[in-house]
Formats: structure tokens, C-alpha cells, sequence
């Protein structure tokens, strides 16, 4: 007889992955923690040369794994198991893809829809606009439509003209005018509904 390898430990990160694996559930008698406590047990036992694979570690509730002891276990996940959980992980994968691509064409078409009002921006006020005030026009492009935001930019740039100061303080007095003729349009549009 072949001698028994010494047991190696099982990381945290494979421990937590089989028991998300199976669902956080004994593979033995389908308790399910928190009612149980949960440990990962060898379906070929170290003692007969099992290993820390994924493939010959189980979920199994605390007294499953001490009656079964140093014995190879007959009844583990089934295929059918198996299969059903990696049809639904490739479904949610799908899901996450169709997700991921609606979310970058929005994000192109948000960009598509900004990047005329950031120039106009940068013509009335003679500053490049920053992360912080694409966001702010942005957010006012959703709630004003392209039309009133021009307006908007067009008003800011020419109260902005008058300013004087360093660029920083006049971009950051334009963009509060901004914000506020924006404001302003978007609650004569409330009252007007």
C-alpha cells in the first residue's frame, strides 16, 4: 500500500470557493449553514492520497465529515448537479456581458451627446472644462435636453466674461452660474407641468 502524502492546509480563498461552489450546502445530507457548520472534506481521503483539488473537495456539514472519517465517499455532486449550476453560471455570465455592452453604448452615447456642449463651453469661457464640470453638464444634459444647455453655457460664458480674478476662480463662478441658470430653467419646466 502506497503511504499517505501529509496533509497539506486548505487555503481560506479554495475553502470559501468550494462552499460557494456548492451553494453553502452539505453534499452529503443537504443541510445548509447557518443551521450547520460547514467544513470542506476530501471525496478521496489525504489518507488514500487525495489532494487539494477543487475536483476532490465537497462541502459537508461537520457531522457528515465525522462519520464519514478517513472513507471514499460514494455520494458527492451529481453531473446532473453539476451541469445545472454551470448552466446558470453561463447565464448569468450572458447576462453580465449584455449588461456590460449596454452600459459602454450608453456611456458612447452620453460621450456622442456632451462632447458638442464641452467645445461650446470652451468657446464661451475660454477654459478647457474639467472631469467634475462634464459630470455637472452631463446631469443637466439628462434632466434639460442638449437645447436648454446650450442656452445655459451660453448665458454662463457671457456673465463669465465680466469676472475678474485668477482662471480657477472665474471657471468656478461661471460653473456655480451655470448650475444656477440650469436650476432655474429645470423648476420653470416643474411649474410649467
Amino acid at each position: 500500500m502506497a503511504k499517505a502524502q501529509a496533509r497539506k492546509p486548505i487555503s481560506k480563498g479554495l475553502r470559501y470557493g468550494i462552499f460557494e461552489r456548492d451553494s453553502f450546502t452539505c453534499q452529503y445530507c443537504g443541510a445548509k449553514a447557518p443551521d450547520v457548520k460547514l467544513t470542506v472534506d476530501h471525496i478521496i481521503p489525504v489518507s488514500a492520497n487525495g489532494d487539494n483539488d477543487h475536483s476532490n473537495l465537497v462541502t459537508c456539514c461537520k457531522d457528515c465529515n465525522a462519520g464519514k472519517g478517513s472513507k471514499i465517499s460514494l455520494r458527492t455532486v451529481t453531473n446532473n448537479d453539476l451541469a445545472g449550476r454551470l448552466a446558470e453560471y453561463g447565464q448569468r455570465r450572458e447576462l453580465l456581458e449584455d449588461l456590460t455592452r449596454v452600459e459602454k453604448a450608453a456611456r458612447r452615447a452620453a460621450a456622442k451627446r456632451l462632447a458638442p456642449l464641452l467645445k461650446l463651453w470652451e468657446a464661451c469661457c475660454h477654459t478647457k472644462p474639467s472631469l467634475s464640470l462634464a459630470n455637472l453638464i452631463e446631469g443637466f444634459l439628462s434632466a434639460l435636453g442638449a437645447a436648454k444647455v446650450e442656452e445655459a453655457v451660453g448665458v454662463a460664458g457671457r456673465w463669465g466674461r465680466n469676472l475678474t480674478g485668477s482662471d480657477w476662480s472665474i471657471v468656478c463662478k461661471t460653473a456655480g452660474y451655470f448650475a444656477g441658470v440650469c436650476k432655474r430653467m429645470i423648476a420653470e419646466l416643474e411649474a410649467k407641468a
